[in-house]
């Protein structure tokens, strides 16, 4: 597997990750009640705590997956860095 394969990839998971983590968080942000009583509430199965757990977990693959975006550029930003603001 060559590097542009992989970076297709990879630039493919940060997109899908992105999409669910902002759909996780929209989750929790507009359909779990406010107040005390958000312990209660359950939403496909899930209570609250459940979905704030999902939701860092994805939050840390997608920061995973980040640094390992900017590890495989790491010659070209360390070529702009050089070329462009340590003249």
């Amino acid at each position: 597997m060559n590097k542009t394969l992989i970076n297709f990839w990879l630039d493919c998971l940060l997109l899908v990750l992105f999409c669910l983590l902002g759909w996780i968080s929209a989750v929790l942000r507009f359909l779990f009640p406010l107040g005390p009583g958000v312990f209660e509430y359950q939403l496909w199965g899930w209570d609250y705590v459940e979905w704030s757990d999902a939701q860092f977990v994805v939050l840390c693959v997608f920061a995973a997956a980040i640094l390992l975006h900017v590890m495989l550029h790491w010659t070209w930003v360390m070529g702009v860095v050089k070329k462009r603001i340590a003249k």
